[in-house]
């Protein structure tokens, strides 16, 4: 099986140096130098979201996933005995001379590293996902030394909430926002349900993964947890007569890992699965809305699913059965390892019981249970992003237009 392939860690370094040599191999190459602009979108993630706020301000997007190269800046930095990707970002920076750097990658190491060396620019980031601690920016912040802590600072950072708000606030200075998800906000909430529809949020990936040196093979890291999350569901919604329709997190319908995911997730739930289909063209929102119970492991939907007020079952389990931190319900805020709509705990007793509170819940009383347990702290909600609006209004007011 495909996933039994890339939980071999020697096979999992070959693919990870076959993708890097793809990706420049592939990148488009330009030699004619960056031209300047006064907003500077750094990483194309969400740049079709970012534009829509910037007005008739110039702006550039700097590719940072191997999509382009430009080899003017590569040969200055060659020229300049410098050979690291951060020296490729701040030579690039300096050849566009922005006013202000963007992004939507609010977990990018690279981007937070980058206003020590540009006083006079503007630095603002959004957060696109939630953040846990391990193969994320908060594992990374703690092994940077104080004295570089200290000079890491973004002018604005806007985030989900007040809890990731305070984590971010221990390592980076600057004004921080809580504004929930960018995206969700953009989405309409939708008030009519399917009904007996229950939404599985998938999120497989086709490896393993290495932390704090250890392999975590793709059975360990992903296989466990979905498998113990399975038998439960199927057995729930079998006595209920509901059907389980899953999310696939691969919306590429012409990859091999869109094929492969499915392959996964009938073998999880069996032949008859039904999947949500179209693709890219799905709304991830529209489908939580519609769901009369949404249910998954760590997604970033399971937390935009509860802002919007839908029924949702967080069983949050990989931490306990990796024994790793940072996987837990709403970290890095302390809720307990149980809950009444999620679970910390590798136990099917527990999963059972969250499924079982959350489907027979009325939705005033959801409402009430949403409210008690502080969720706007991990997530708020500001449909169409009037706070995001203003303050970047603010922002732009004092870029200079270049005509």
């Amino acid at each position: 099986m495909y996933w039994k392939y890339c939980s071999d860690p020697f096979m999992y370094f070959l693919n990870r140096i076959y993708r890097i040599g793809k990706q420049f191999f592939f990148a488009k190459k330009f030699f004619l130098l960056p031209a300047q602009v006064n907003v500077l979108i750094y990483d194309a993630n969400g740049a079709e979201t970012l534009t829509r706020y910037i007005g008739d301000v110039s702006f550039s997007i700097l590719h940072v996933r191997g999509e382009s190269l430009n080899l003017r800046v590569i040969l200055s930095c060659i020229l300049n005995l410098e050979f690291s990707f951060q020296s490729y970002l701040i030579r690039y920076i300096n050849f566009v001379k922005p006013q202000l750097v963007i992004t939507f990658t609010d977990n990018s190491l690279n981007f937070i590293k980058l206003s020590r060396y540009f006083k006079d620019v503007k630095f603002v980031f959004i957060q696109n996902g939630w953040r846990g601690y391990y193969q994320d920016i908060f594992c990374e912040l703690d092994i940077v030394s104080n004295d570089f802590l200290e000079e890491f600072y973004v002018d604005d950072m806007f985030v989900f909430g007040d809890g990731v708000a305070l984590e971010y606030g221990k390592y980076i200075k600057g004004d921080i926002h809580s504004i929930g998800s960018m995206r969700c906000n953009l989405s309409p909430k939708i008030l009519e349900k399917e009904r007996g529809l229950i939404t599985y949020v998938s999120q497989w990936i086709p490896s393993g993964f290495h932390i704090e040196g250890i392999f975590y093979t793709f059975e360990e890291y992903t296989h466990q947890a979905n498998s113990m999350v399975a038998k439960p569901l199927i057995e729930f919604a079998a006595e209920r007569v509901k059907k389980i329709k899953v999310l696939l997190r691969n919306k590429n319908t012409k990859s091999d890992d869109y094929e492969l995911e499915r392959d996964y997730y009938r073998q999880l739930f069996g032949e008859n699965v039904e999947f949500y289909e179209g693709g890219e063209g799905i709304s991830p929102y529209e489908v939580v809305d519609r769901s009369e119970l949404v249910v998954g492991i760590d997604s970033t939907l399971l937390y935009e699913s509860l802002a919007r007020g839908c029924k949702t079952a967080v069983l949050s389990i990989r931490g306990d059965i990796l024994n790793l931190q940072g996987f837990g319900f709403g970290w890095p805020a302390n809720y307990g390892q149980k809950g009444f709509f999620w679970c910390n705990v590798a136990s099917i007793d527990c999963i059972r019981k969250v499924l079982e509170e959350v489907d027979k819940v009325d939705d005033l009383t959801w409402k009430k249970c949403l409210e008690e347990n502080r969720v706007i702290n991990l997530i708020t909600i500001d449909y169409d992003n009037l706070s995001l609006k203003n303050r970047l209004q603010e922002i732009l007011a004092s870029v200079r237009r270049v005509d």
